[in-house]
């Protein structure tokens, strides 16, 4: 991969709006990279597939599991993980990504899945679902508040809501450096947000630091799973000495190593009856 420089470089927005067109871009463009680098959002993945499998045995037996939507399937590595441990009667994949639907044909062949792209926050799925997923997209939502209440609306009641997001203390080191992030939300947010149509039936929290040799490798891995932000900006090459030099001053490990810490948060809600 070529040195990252000019506008394809770290880009971040201070808590603003996400700019969709931006992101759905270079999230297309890292289609390809996307599995092999996106090693946390793997690991929050498989955490949350577990998590499921333990809180609602009774969904894994066979014909237990009604209609699941997926919120942001991205390459399916969750979906394929969900589908292992459950046997769901219909599974809507929905991504913003139109062209990720190439890399989904393996669920797709049996006719039970089907992919349904467009901007969950304001497209309007035509089912009912028993749960609905999403794994490492909602900190990319405009309005969270108001998309788990559309979630509880869509839902069926006693249905599930299972995610995993990221925290406040994710990218903490380039927020640290730039002064620029997403928005982000502590559990507690979340809970606050959930509590009026769900019942959490879990959440949980954690901290994954990965190690580079230099901040241009790390920059490198952002952009490889399309992490990399929502603002156009140019960066020159002085610019981006000065930036590898106060990661290496400030992020360093005796070793030598950059630091890059992620913050993944997991909850599973269950709709409340009304």
């Amino acid at each position: 991969m070529p040195l990252i420089t000019g506008k394809n470089c770290l880009n971040m927005q201070s808590e603003g709006m996400t700019d969709k067109d931006l992101m759905k871009g270079r999230f297309s463009r890292a289609a390809g990279t996307y599995g092999d680098n996106a090693v946390v959002q793997r690991s929050a993945a498989i955490r949350l597939a577990s998590c499921l499998s333990s809180l609602l045995p009774e969904m894994r037996r066979p014909g237990r599991c009604g209609k699941v939507l997926e919120i942001g399937c991205g390459t399916g590595i969750f979906s394929r993980m969900l589908l292992s441990s459950f046997d769901p009667e219909e599974f809507i994949l929905n991504d913003i990504n139109e062209k990720y639907i190439l890399s989904l044909e393996d669920l797709l062949v049996s006719g039970r899945a089907h992919f349904f792209p467009g901007d969950a926050e304001s497209e309007e799925f035509p089912v009912h679902p028993d749960m609905i997923v999403s794994c490492s997209v909602f900190q990319w939502f405009h309005d969270l508040p108001a998309f788990f209440s559309k979630s509880s609306s869509l839902l069926r009641d006693g249905g599930i809501l299972a995610f995993s997001t990221f925290g406040k203390g994710n990218l903490s080191e380039l927020e640290a450096l730039e002064g620029r992030s997403l928005r982000y939300y502590s559990l507690k947010e979340l809970e606050e947000m959930l509590e009026g149509n769900f019942e959490i039936l879990f959440s949980d929290e954690y901290l994954q630091t990965l190690l580079f040799d230099d901040a241009v490798s790390v920059l490198r891995h952002l952009k490889s799973t399309g992490v990399t932000g929502i603002r156009k900006e140019f960066w020159t090459r002085g610019r981006l000495s000065d930036f590898s030099r106060r990661y290496g001053e400030q992020f360093s490990t005796e070793e030598g190593k950059l630091t890059l810490t992620y913050h993944p948060e997991i909850m599973v809600c269950r709709k409340r009856s009304h």
